[in-house]
């Protein structure tokens, strides 16, 4: 990835890999956390660093703001707990959501 368009909009940063135009992520700073949500590249880009990339940008921004943590949540319908684990996340809760 070459670059990444940012876009700051009421405090959630919308991050664009500007290459492909196939990955995204919203960050969201609160206090000395950032909030990592709705990481998504789509299925013929998969599998490219894209994502990755997106989360190196985050870890960067956690230093270089001199925050505490990146934080984010996902489900474990995803399948994405490896990948995360292989970047270094480390699960601290688990919790069941239910609807009707």
């Amino acid at each position: 990835m070459n670059s990444i368009v940012r876009n700051s909009v009421s405090n959630v940063d919308y991050l664009v890999d500007s290459d492909y135009n196939a990955s995204c992520v919203a960050l969201y700073q609160k206090n000395s956390m950032l909030g990592l949500y709705c990481l998504g590249t789509i299925p013929e880009y998969r599998k490219k660093g894209l994502a990755t990339s997106l989360i190196n940008y985050a870890l960067n921004q956690v230093r270089d703001k001199n925050l505490d943590f990146l934080m984010l949540e996902t489900y474990a319908r995803d399948n994405l707990l490896k990948f995360y684990s292989d970047l270094g996340f480390e699960q601290i809760y688990e919790k069941k959501v239910y609807t009707i």
